[in-house]
């Protein structure tokens, strides 16, 4: 794609909504998080992930100039939402999916509410929306986007069983735009559009399971058998499986056994006469107090 070079450039972030709060949580919006079965980019649109933004670009004025994509978010209506927009007057408007009765599959799924800088705060229903999310509209009257309308106030207010499933964009149709959207916020939320790949998930690191049998073989000596259990399959053990064993608080020995296949060990010690505390200890954790007799 061409280097962006944006005529009667802005640098905005068109505010719908109550006043914008700091944004609480941020998430990374990733080509991977479009919502496939919702796009609408159209033939003469398109878009390209940057490492800090999205460019939108529409060639012209056509039916075919649209770019509209949508990722998943959840919970009720914000009360607030922006778009933080570096191009061309002509922006994207913001858009909120979603499901009238948080019933899916019955027919009333993917309603949109659109919020546009031309219409100042007011969200008009898109025409393809179910006839529930019509009929409690605010405002249906001319003069927004379509006669279903109303402030995300207005609207949270007759929603009473929704549920949002997706927030997004579109540029077009039939508007020629070109910029960067650095990001659109919902309430509290932030999602910035990026390119950089998701840092690697680190593996779930646990130390070894063990296991041991203490046995009082003769008048003065205690036999002791450890043993480790076989790696589980996706997780990655800790080295080593460390067993400490102590007699009346003074230290006899420490055990490392390895990994991988099971591994086992036997040792025995001599107490003394008598009665005796005997402690093992796995990996740091006190695992067993016990009292033998010698």
């Amino acid at each position: 794609m061409k280097k962006l070079a944006i005529a009667a450039a802005t640098a905005a972030a068109l505010v719908l909504g109550t006043a914008a709060t700091a944004h609480a949580v941020v998430k990374p919006i990733r080509q991977t998080d479009f919502i496939a079965s919702l796009s609408d980019t159209r033939a003469t649109g398109s878009y390209q992930f940057l490492r800090e933004g999205l460019r939108v670009v529409t060639q012209g004025t056509t039916s075919t100039d649209k770019v509209a994509e949508y990722f998943a978010m959840s919970g009720s209506l914000p009360t607030s939402s922006s778009i933080e927009w570096y191009g061309t007057v002509a922006q994207p408007g913001i858009q909120i999916v979603f499901d009238f009765d948080s019933t899916a599959g019955n027919g009333n799924d993917n309603n949109i509410l659109v919020g546009e800088s031309i219409y100042a705060g007011d969200w008009w229903l898109t025409g393809s929306s179910s006839q529930q999310a019509k009929d409690v509209a605010p405002l249906t009257t001319p003069g927004s986007g379509s006669m279903w309308h109303g402030t995300l106030a207005q609207w949270g207010a007759a929603l009473t069983t929704e549920k949002v499933t997706a927030g997004g964009f579109s540029l077009g149709s039939g508007v020629q735009g070109d910029g960067v959207i650095r990001a659109i916020n919902f309430g509290a939320d932030s999602y910035e559009f990026t390119d950089q790949a998701l840092p690697p998930t680190p593996p779930t690191v646990v130390d070894a399971k063990g296991s041991y049998t203490i046995t009082h073989k003769t008048a003065k000596r205690t036999q002791v058998k450890f043993s480790t259990q076989p790696a589980t399959t996706g997780t990655v053990l800790g080295d080593k499986a460390r067993f400490k064993v102590t007699v009346d608080g003074t230290r006899m020995f420490k055990v490392q056994l390895g990994l991988g296949a099971q591994a086992k060990y036997r040792t025995s010690f001599k107490a003394g006469s008598g009665k005796h505390t005997v402690k093992v200890v796995l990996n740091g954790d006190a695992v067993k107090t016990f009292k033998v007799k010698a």
